[in-house]
């Protein structure tokens, strides 16, 4: 009886806020005219089968995905806790892949505890259930301890993340809303004037040190400016950084650098950075640019496919081959309703970019409507034009050797690609 009225009296002090939405994605591909991309159109895998027998095999046609997810959020909050619970429904079916992300759902990330069941689970059709979040905070005067799938994010780039190693985050996902939760503990203590500190370690797919991450971050405020300190374990690698930010008159500035020592020893020592800015040309247009190093790219294209293969492309702590990259990001608004947005993202060195353009419509208080597309633009791969081919072998040969250096350009391989999203939120 005691315990039935410990229960009641906690649940009387705590207050409960429950929410959610719902959200619809389609992506349409539409390939350009290459032999050697309508195979791996066809087949539906990147340069999965890349030698057709017949032209009439190889003719590229649009292909369509779509995704919806839907969630709901509880957060309950006491006097000094905190807890949140996530559930989300994922319902995707199978598609060619185009190198974009419509949402980041969370499928994939390694899981402590198995907090994902798939109802279906096939070529054709995924039907998934996860906790995205799921998470317990206690609060004692500036300290605070948070244990559970949460999400965590260091650095202050927008395209480019040199710091946001706990919880990679890819910024060419149609929706990005919400970033998925990591299994994690992190504490957070607050002192003097705008000073914070951060600890934290995270579940990557092992409880070892190539397995998991473990990171350090300090940050003090300095008059209009934040200066943070970065250190980490990351997944066996050792990494050191820094980020600053500020602001000069109207115009918003940030910094972020990192310095990675790899736990391999035929790698070498790397450095990734990205300077950028943000700030309004009119009351009604939005700019933002940034420009990117990264310091163990690629230099040639015939060196991205080895580029990818690295673990760090594989847990999306890496995203871009090359070295030297810039990005800006332009949206207007056309009128209180409905908003344009231009984002570029550029290989100085292909040189080759990926174009977003997008409308951003605002149908009510709580549904919004998105329209756009991404353009690769760059040079494409080779192709093979099979009828110059006298037998089948000859062009299955071409086609292998294709496949071992596809690229001409990073972002020029890129197809065009559309898409479509509604959002709702309750």
């Amino acid at each position: 009886m005691s315990g039935l009225l410990l229960l009641v009296g906690v649940a009387s002090a705590a207050e409960l806020e429950v929410g959610g939405n719902l959200k619809v994605f389609h992506l349409s591909t539409y390939p350009y005219d290459n032999d050697f991309f309508a195979a791996e159109v066809q087949d539906g895998s990147a340069f999965a089968q890349p030698f057709p027998l017949e032209k009439d095999a190889v003719q590229a046609s649009a292909s369509s995905s779509g995704l919806l997810t839907s969630r709901l959020t509880f957060e309950v909050y006491g006097d000094q806790w905190s807890f949140e619970l996530h559930p989300q429904l994922t319902i995707q079916p199978a598609a060619a892949g185009t190198g974009l992300t419509l949402a980041q759902t969370g499928t994939g990330i390694p899981e402590a505890v198995d907090l994902s069941w798939e109802a279906v689970d096939d070529d054709e059709l995924l039907v998934q259930l996860r906790a995205d979040r799921l998470a317990f905070k206690f609060e004692q005067g500036p300290v605070g301890a948070t244990v559970g799938r949460q999400a965590i994010t260091f650095g202050r780039g927008f395209f480019f993340t040199p710091l946001d190693l706990v919880n990679p985050f890819f910024p060419t996902s149609v929706d990005q809303e919400y970033k998925p939760g990591v299994d994690a503990a992190r504490v957070d203590a607050y002192y003097g004037t705008g000073g914070q500190a951060t600890v934290a370690s995270a579940y990557r797919g092992d409880w070892d040190l190539d397995g998991m991450v473990h990171a350090v971050y300090a940050q003090q405020t300095l008059g209009l400016w934040d200066i943070g300190l970065f250190g980490g374990l990351v997944q066996g690698d050792t990494v050191g950084g820094i980020s600053l930010a500020g602001s000069i008159g109207p115009v918003s500035l940030h910094t972020d650098t990192s310095v990675t020592e790899p736990r391999q020893d035929d790698e070498d020592l790397f450095v990734r950075s990205v300077v950028g800015a943000q700030g309004s040309v009119t009351p009604t247009t939005q700019l933002i640019g940034e420009v990117y190093v990264q310091t163990n790219g690629a230099t040639d294209p015939s060196d991205y496919l080895d580029q990818y293969d690295s673990p760090r492309y594989r847990r999306s702590e890496l995203w871009l081959a090359g070295r030297t990259y810039s990005a800006v990001s332009i949206t207007q608004e056309v009128r209180p309703t409905l908003s344009g947005m231009l984002v570029l993202i550029a290989n100085l060195e292909d040189p080759s970019a990926l174009a977003g353009p997008s409308l951003i419509w605002s149908v009510s208080d709580n549904v919004t409507g998105n329209l756009g597309a991404y353009i690769g633009l760059g040079e494409r791969p080779p192709d093979y034009q099979i009828e110059r081919f006298d037998t089948p072998i000859d062009a299955g040969t071409r086609a292998l050797e294709i496949a071992e250096d596809p690229f001409r350009s990073e972002l020029g391989t890129t197809p065009t690609t559309v898409f479509a999203s509604m959002q709702a939120w309750f």
